[in-house]
């Protein structure tokens, strides 16, 4: 018996490590953790005498190692208006490495011709490792109880770049424009997967369901584009612009799925449900025509375009092909009514293509409670954008004001279709929606200072209004679950600037709250509020006293995920050799107090989550500014802040 089978075993095994580079394994259900991250490069840059090539190129090697430690708390509105209860409680470890390996060229033979070229290369390796423990209620009964395992290793490698190649034709204005752009991908993955599902009839165990598995998944990709445009001044600053776009993506993937056979103690049984060879084919176009006016007041521009698209796929034995033709005008006005007020109002369409998770007929089944295939026969969606942005300032009385809106509409958007069995296990699909998915938000910012005094306050507040379309289907029957959600958050700062000292006092108030159409539950609203102030403080010339004070408090979450918390951070600096030098000690969230918690609400489901967070931890830093680079100082070594966020000195390297 193989070191892997044993620790497939052990049943409560946590790994040390987890998954890798830019590889692809299966999906991850846990949230963002506790991050440890080394990194370390170098760039060159170098130009000829002449000046007509300038060359620049980087390489950065990093790792990284994240671990999580979650809870969720999650009830899922079901068709028949009835709810199941899902708790959860697991850990998740990702190991990776990487190398990055990036240049620009550029070659200027004329005033009026320029090439662009910008390579690339990158490949790493890592390892992944999940644990959960799980359990579902439904009408106050236990539907299922188990844990799922889940490991594995990947190796991911990229390459490609871009050339850009400029042109101006004589007559002032005329110019053309080609850019080619190419990239390629390859992703390995070898992992495992085993799980133990208990199912209960009267809360009594009914029925055992265990899955241990061994895949292995090659996933590649090619994408290839070209965009070529043409300007034509037309005179009294009108100009006509013509563009075209092709792009063309190549997936391809292997999943080889093998059950592990008792007799043989291997995994020599090819499991044909989790197993397929996929090929998939995206071809997307864009031609647009657009007529331009720029004029020192306003600028103006007012097109149209015809986007067709075409998706192929094979895989499970069928080919399938699908044409869509979409039309769409686009428009953009920029007006300055003086040289403080401003107004910018922008449309646009554009087609969006199925990701390949999407697309994969392929079904995951790492997590026993969600299984999720892709559809091979999507529809790329078409979103309508719509932009406003109003900016006003006074330089006399230190103000400035800003109103920013965003709207937009998707037509064939991808949903989840989503059936429920009696045990209480989610079997996912993807599918087009056929209703129209909008989503509204505008964010409003202001800052004056208070009379001729040092005083000055600050507002910012933030909302968005949406829906999203799924389709759930318990005992055998679908109804189409529209959920609506509303999300609204202020912050209002009171600030003190005097030359040596500055303080702040301010708060956060944060609501949201969700509406399903298959279920009337109505105590979904949530807030979290916060209380902040911090100083600032330079004496003695080159000494630095910092600290800022959050507390922050919650209201309508699940029990146990509401807590309130205090985050403190401090740090003292001192500046020495004529500030070529400063060094910094740093204590973060000194309490201990920190805490990951949030609520998702979308689709048929409220979900309350807590993630571990690094903690209280002390930082020692030295920079050295050994140059001005743009009016900005030197390099800075160390990171900005921690929780919180002290701010650092700020610092530009060069380029």
């Amino acid at each position: 018996m193989s070191d892997t089978r044993k620790q497939i075993e052990g049943g409560d095994r946590y790994a040390e490590t987890m998954g890798g580079g830019d590889g692809m394994r299966g999906m991850s259900f846990f949230g963002s953790g506790v991050t440890s991250s080394k990194m370390i490069g170098t760039n060159i840059n170098t130009e000829t005498n002449d000046k007509k090539w300038l060359i620049n190129a980087s390489y950065m090697y990093s790792t990284s190692n994240n671990n999580v430690e979650e809870t969720k708390n999650k009830t899922t509105m079901m068709s028949d208006t009835s709810s199941l209860y899902n708790n959860e409680a697991g850990k998740e470890n990702t190991v990776t490495s990487g190398h990055n390996f990036n240049s620009e060229i550029e070659y200027t033979p004329s005033e009026s011709t320029s090439f662009i070229f910008r390579p690339y290369l990158k490949f790493g390796d890592g390892s992944f490792d999940q644990s959960n423990n799980f359990q579902t209620i439904r009408d106050l009964d236990s539907t299922n109880r188990g844990y799922s395992l889940s490991f594995g290793d990947n190796e991911s490698q990229q390459i490609g770049g871009s050339l850009l190649y400029r042109q101006r034709l004589g007559k002032p204005g005329r110019t053309m424009t080609i850019r080619l752009k190419y990239d390629h991908s390859h992703n390995v993955v070898d992992g495992y997967n085993n799980s133990e599902t208990n199912y209960f009839e009267n809360n009594v165990i009914d029925s055992t369901y265990t899955i241990d598995q061994k895949y292995h998944q090659v996933q590649k990709e090619n994408t290839i584009s070209v965009r070529a445009s043409y300007t034509e001044p037309l005179g009294k600053n009108y100009f006509l612009q013509g563009t075209y776009n092709y792009s063309y993506a190549k997936n391809e993937t292997e999943k080889y799925t093998y059950n592990y056979n008792k007799v043989s103690h291997e995994y020599s049984d090819l499991d044909s449900v989790y197993t397929n060879d996929y090929t998939g084919d995206f071809i997307s176009q864009r031609a647009e025509i657009d007529l331009r006016k720029q004029e020192d007041k306003y600028n103006f521009m007012f097109g149209f375009s015809v986007q067709p698209s075409t998706t192929k796929s094979n895989g499970r034995g069928r080919d399938t092909t699908y044409n869509v033709v979409n039309f769409a005008p686009s428009a953009r006005l920029d007006y300055r009514f003086s040289d403080t007020k401003f107004l910018s109002i922008w449309y646009q369409g554009k087609t969006g293509q199925p990701s390949l998770n999407q697309l994969l007929p392929i079904a995951d089944n790492s997590n026993p409670l969600v299984v999720t295939e892709g559809n091979d026969r999507l529809n790329p969606s078409f979103n309508h954008d719509l932009s406003i942005d109003y900016r006003t300032n006074n330089k006399k009385n230190m103000s400035w004001f800003g109103l920013m809106a965003d709207a937009s509409y998707t037509k064939d958007n991808i949903i989840n279709q989503k059936v429920y069995t009696d045990d209480g296990v989610l079997h996912n699909k993807y599918v087009n929606s056929d209703k129209g998915i909008y989503d509204f938000s505008a964010r409003v910012m202001f800052n004056s200072r208070i009379a001729k005094s040092d005083f000055s306050v600050s507002s910012f507040f933030t909302s968005g209004y949406g829906n999203s379309v799924s389709y759930v289907s318990s005992k055998g029957k679908y109804v189409e679950n529209e959920t609506k959600t509303l999300n609204l958050r202020e912050s209002l700062r009171l600030q003190y600037r005097a030359d040596n000292l500055e303080l702040m006092a301010g708060g956060d108030v944060s609501y949201k709250n969700a509406w399903y159409s298959v279920s009337s539950i109505d105590d979904i609203a949530t807030w979290t509020n916060s209380i902040r102030g911090s100083v600032n403080w330079t004496f003695l010339k080159n000494f630095n006293i910092s600290s800022d004070i959050r507390y922050t408090f919650y209201r309508g979450y699940s029990s146990g995920y509401g807590d309130a918390q205090t985050i403190w951070n401090a740090s003292i600096s001192k500046s020495f050799l004529h500030d070529a030098f400063t060094f910094k000690v740093a204590v973060y969230d000194m309490l201990d107090n920190a805490k990951s918690t949030y609520r998702t609400t979308t689709e048929n489901y409220v979900q309350d989550v807590s993630n571990n967070t690094l903690g209280r931890y002390v930082m020692f830093t030295l920079t050295y500014r050994f140059g001005k680079f743009g009016g900005q100082g030197g390099m800075r070594m160390g990171p900005a802040g921690g929780p919180g966020g002290i701010r650092g000195h700020s610092g530009r390297g060069p380029r």
